[in-house]
């Protein structure tokens, strides 16, 4: 390989990654969140979004629901708890050293509407 392009997001991009584990040094997880949002030119409408877990399936997920759900919506109109269930529900985590499967479960739901708060208000400051 020679050459990689990333093509840079638009100004109306917005993103949160949280982090949930027992230290910041280790690169072992409970569980992670990646949140990006594209608003629309008229910066009101969610163009695009991609909301992906780690630590909570064999492999990370994304879980495409939230598209379905968002796209074309009005970010100022949606319903946070509503997709952090969506999250919640669409996971399969284990039992394991970290931490349980309903922790992950809780953890899921409570980071997606922190990162959704988040996006939320990076958009607020920049409208």
């Amino acid at each position: 390989m020679t050459l990689i392009i990333l093509p840079l997001p638009s100004a109306r991009t917005y993103g949160s990654w949280i982090k949930i584990g027992k230290r910041k040094a280790l690169i072992i997880a409970t569980i992670t969140l990646a949140l990006v949002v594209e608003i629309d030119e008229d910066n009101k409408t969610v163009e695009d979004v991609r909301t992906c877990l780690g630590s909570v399936a064999p492999t990370p997920i994304e879980i495409k629901k939230i598209r379905k759900k968002v796209i074309g919506k009005n970010f100022s109109q949606l319903d946070f708890s509503q997709l952090g269930q969506i999250v919640e529900d669409k996971i399969s985590p284990i039992d394991d050293i970290r931490g349980t499967k309903e922790y992950r479960k809780d953890v899921a739901k409570e980071i997606m509407i922190n990162a959704l708060e988040e996006i939320d208000a990076a958009w607020r400051s920049y409208k």
